[in-house]
């Protein structure tokens, strides 16, 4: 564990003034507060554990001189009245596990002739009489219902029968403490990706000092000591040297006690605004909002953004400051802020705060930030699209049938090409396919007929499936290598316990998102095999046939929702859609729908050619004349939730170019698609309204007389690749 520490107010190198019998009144406060103790909910519904807050309260000691009775005030001696102001403040953040809530107070003294005292109080004001007038030392502290000692503060008088008044400021944290911190990531959406954090003492002008998490696929922790306080925990997380997102938290440190929590660095939620709940110095609740952000939030816009406060106390409104982070860098203080981010996903954060210590609180907001539109004045038109074509033969390329295209992670590219028997690699470098290894069929490779590829979602394994030799290839790949290696291929037929399968012609590979289950069509037997990665080997667990009516004929694709409970096969001789229920445990797919051409005659199904997941509970298709969006959930309010139609997109009728539809190509998160057409030649191009969620017609890229096959996106966003099968091309198209 890792030892922090910052300059801050602390107790240690001053002498302590001792409270006689301090556990003892510590012990009958407890039971005083049993039935008075409070609990306040300070945002879990952040993942995030404990609430946070600084706390400052003024102890107002009134020193009056004592009326005494009938025989008048004795000589030298004073009364003590004690006058207790709370002023904490709970505000969002990572907490202590215990209460950071003061209960109740002590307060100590040591005067003239050895003279001292020592009260607990929950009331409001207390009274000591007969204190020898003289120099007095006086110590305050508050304690939370656990008997465990937040802050203190102390002062020294003279008290005399006209002094007798003395405020003591109590913000001064005492003790040390742990935090322990987790931050999450999509790891599957970066590449190389390193976590670098900064902490910082709250409110001591200290400049930042790096820490050092331990990084792991998709996550960080970070654990150390620090003496009680607040403090500021920032983060920018990396994706190959360049800042992807960031994020600013408060952390509250209390004596003996751990500070934990977890921080999601969410890559893909798109919102516009976000309310969150700060706490002022008398624990209310303060509503506060980020506004400004457009939607849709073009790049290139500059846009003024505001966090407003509500409910704070007017006499807190002129110290009332925030500071604005994006991805975690800092921008700048002010209740506006200037921001013109460039495309991609984005997190803003804002640190508000007054006067009064503990009342820092966070609030947070992600929006997407979508690449400039086409089209502008005549005086300065939009860039065209860049691109390039590499021909078959060209430099070593082998694109004779070139029929699929993978992109992993890494950015590593694969192709398989249906009629060269070949697989090969590819790296974009400098705005350029450069070719990197060439695996071919019969040299060691069983890839006759090679058609699908498809990989495991961390990309350290690679499978393709082979028509003509009727094989399964499984290769592995090392985090940015340029190679694969071959680890094992099922040829001709495989065997599950007693029983053995002959392979007809494979022709569609599908991995769930946890990388442990492959689903496999096999077009002429109507099979659908299923294997399981445990970490160390693949191995085939069963081999699915289904009686259904329609029966599934010549499937094309077969696809998996990203939480692996759905499953949608494509049935183009039947012009049939099933979609399958998973079975959680046992991973066995069971025919949940079946929507047909024939049932219906409107579903744009007819010779449908093509089926993929958007999300859990969005299903795209395309068939020979439309592309269609089906929806799990209920179809009109009140209804049983099933999976439906809402939208059936055609040429003429919501897309003005859309004429043989195959392949759809998701990006941007789903919100941006590629649609491939074998008859215009070219891209479809459409959009997600982020408020009604349907796909609107965006634009076409016109790529005649190069036919695409289908299309994906390069792992940094900045490239549309396309191969063709029919023109033995590969294209290369700048976004």
């Amino acid at each position: 564990m890792n030892t922090m520490s910052f300059r801050k107010k602390s107790s240690s190198g001053r002498k302590e003034i001792p409270i006689l019998g301090e556990r003892k009144m510590h012990q009958q406060m407890q039971m005083q507060l049993t039935n008075r103790s409070q609990k306040l909910d300070y945002g879990r519904e952040r993942k995030l554990t404990g609430i946070y807050a600084m706390s400052i309260f003024l102890l107002m000691l009134i020193f009056a001189f004592s009326a005494g009775c009938d025989t008048g005030p004795s000589p030298g001696t004073a009364s003590l009245t004690i006058v207790l102001n709370d002023g904490t403040a709970p505000s969002r953040t990572l907490l202590p596990e215990t209460s950071i809530t003061v209960a109740y107070y002590t307060v100590s003294g040591t005067g003239p002739g050895g003279g001292e005292f020592s009260v607990s109080t929950q009331n409001a004001d207390v009274t000591i009489p007969g204190l020898e007038t003289g120099t007095w030392q006086l110590t305050a502290s508050g304690w939370n219902e656990n008997n465990c000692r937040l802050i203190t503060g102390e002062s020294t008088i003279d008290l005399t029968p006209d002094t007798n008044e003395v405020g003591i400021i109590l913000d001064e944290y005492y003790g040390t403490g742990t935090l322990s911190v987790i931050i999450t990531w999509d790891a599957g959406r970066t590449y190389n990706a390193d976590l670098v954090l900064f902490l910082s003492a709250k409110g001591e002008n200290e400049a930042e000092a790096e820490v050092t998490p331990t990084v792991a696929s998709g996550s960080a922790s970070f654990e150390t000591t620090l003496e009680a306080g607040s403090y500021l925990l920032r983060g920018v997380l990396y994706s190959n040297g360049e800042p992807l997102a960031g994020f600013v938290e408060a952390v509250r440190i209390s004596d003996s006690s751990a500070t934990g929590g977890t921080v999601a660095i969410d890559l893909d939620t798109l919102v516009s605004n976000l309310s969150a709940s700060l706490e002022n110095n008398t624990s209310l609740p303060v509503q506060g909002s980020i506004s400004g952000i457009p939607d849709p939030f073009p790049a290139g816009t500059s846009v003024n953004l505001t966090f407003t406060p509500e409910n704070v106390p007017a006499e807190d409104l002129g110290s009332l400051t925030a500071a604005w982070y994006l991805d975690g860098l800092y921008l700048g203080t002010g209740l506006t802020q200037q921001i013109s981010p460039d495309a991609g996903t984005h997190r803003i954060d804002v640190l508000a705060h007054t006067s009064k210590a503990g009342s820092t609180g966070s609030a947070s907001s992600i929006f997407l930030v979508s690449p400039e539109a086409e089209g502008g004045s005549e005086d300065d038109p939009p860039d065209p699209l860049t691109v390039s074509i590499i021909s078959d033969n060209s430099n070593g390329a082998m694109l004779d049938g070139a029929e699929y295209i993978e992109v992993l992670p890494d950015g590593l590219i694969i192709t398989a090409s249906r009629v060269d028997d070949a697989l090969q690699t590819w790296r974009i470098e400098n705005s350029s396919l450069v070719l990197k290894q060439t695996l071919v069929n019969p040299a060691d490779y069983l890839l006759n007929g090679v058609q699908e590829i498809s990989s495991t979602s961390d990309g350290s394994l690679v499978f393709a499936i082979s028509d003509y030799s009727k094989s399964i290839s499984i290769f592995s790949h090392a985090e940015g290598s340029d190679s694969l290696e071959l680890v094992e291929t099922y040829d001709s037929s495989i065997t599950i316990g007693e029983n053995t399968y002959n392979f007809g012609m494979l022709n569609s590979i599908t991995v769930d998102s946890d990388s442990q289950n492959i689903y496999i069509l096999d077009r002429y037997d109507h099979h659908i095999y299923h294997y399981i990665y445990d970490g160390t080997e693949v191995v085939p667990v069963e081999c699915y046939s289904y009686l259904t009516n329609p029966l599934i004929e010549q499937p094309k694709s077969i696809s998996l929702s990203p939480d692996g409970l759905w499953m949608a096969v494509a049935s183009y001789t039947t012009n049939a859609l099933f979609i399958f229920a998973i079975d959680p445990l046992t991973q066995i797919p069971a025919v949940d729908t079946i929507l047909t051409y024939a049932d219906t005659g409107t579903m744009g199904i007819g010779d449908i050619n093509y089926a993929v997941f958007a999300d859990n509970t969005t299903l795209l298709t395309t068939s020979q004349d439309y592309f269609s969006v089906f929806k799990y959930g209920e179809p009109s309010p009140g209804e049983p939730a099933v999976w439906h139609q809402t939208q059936r997109i055609s040429e003429g009728s919501g897309a003005e170019i859309l004429d043989g539809p195959k392949h759809i190509n998701i990006c941007d998160d789903n919100n941006t698609i590629y649609i491939s057409n074998s008859i215009s030649a070219g891209l479809s191009v459409f959009t997600r309204n982020s408020v009604s969620g349907e796909y609107e017609y965006s634009s076409f890229i016109e790529l005649a007389p190069f036919i695409p096959t289908m299309s994906v996106c390069s792992a940094d966003g900045n490239f549309i690749i396309s191969p063709s099968s029919s023109m033995d091309e590969l294209a290369l198209i700048s976004r």
